[in-house]
């Protein structure tokens, strides 16, 4: 943590090596902080875990994954990138390796997979390394769908996705992505999307049909 001014930070989660302790983490890939009850949340990806960090605890919590029989639809078990909270605190996760998008009511350790689950492809049921997802104020989902190239939209208690963004190749033109892994949304319609192999950041207005793809 930077507090406004100072020159050096403070480690608030992790800092002591990488092993399976709750004081540690190994490669982690995302957080969020949920303002409500300043909480914070991160992915610890290698272990496949969410944790979360609350009232200055340098000790996380495991709020999902590792839990139960690895072969389970019910387990994170490879490689959560990305986690959401809404204002509910259900959290929203990227099991990236499994390519599905899981969610975990407060409290709860039991699962439900809400975006994709059918493998690995590119039908707009399916996913490539889905790598992030954030919500709207709808409950809609925006998810970047990194090895297809694309940036697709679900609906609440939608059984498919929306392309809304490229899927159209792996190469450097407006309407093209390569090796996309987070984006942001603002308040006025605007999708910001890191571009990593384009070395760019790409706004898009899904509210305007000249800017999308």
């Amino acid at each position: 943590m930077w507090q406004k001014g100072a020159a050096s930070g403070v480690a608030i989660a992790g800092g002591n090596g990488g092993g399976e302790e709750l004081n540690k983490l190994r490669y982690s890939d995302s957080l969020f902080v949920y303002e409500k009850t300043n909480t914070l949340y991160v992915s610890d990806t290698l272990h496949n875990r969410i944790l979360n960090f609350t009232n200055g605890s340098s000790d996380g919590i495991t709020v999902a994954g590792q839990q139960g029989d690895e072969s389970s639809a019910k387990i994170l078990s490879r490689r959560p990138t990305n986690v959401f909270v809404d204002d509910c605190e259900t959290l929203y996760v990227a099991d990236t390796a499994y390519d599905r998008i899981q969610n975990f009511l407060k409290g709860s350790f039991g699962d439900i997979t809400v975006a994709g689950g059918y493998g690995e492809g590119s039908n707009a049921s399916q996913f490539n390394q889905p790598w992030t997802v954030k919500l709207d104020q709808y409950n809609n989902m925006y998810i970047v769908d990194t090895f297809n190239g694309r940036i697709q939209k679900w609906g609440p208690n939608d059984s498919a996705g929306v392309t809304i963004i490229c899927g159209n190749g792996f190469r450097d033109k407006p309407n093209q992505l390569w090796f996309s892994y987070s984006l942001a949304l603002d308040s006025e319609g605007n999708i910001f999307v890191s571009d990593l192999g384009n070395r760019r950041i790409q706004k898009f207005n899904i509210l305007s049909e000249t800017n999308s793809c």
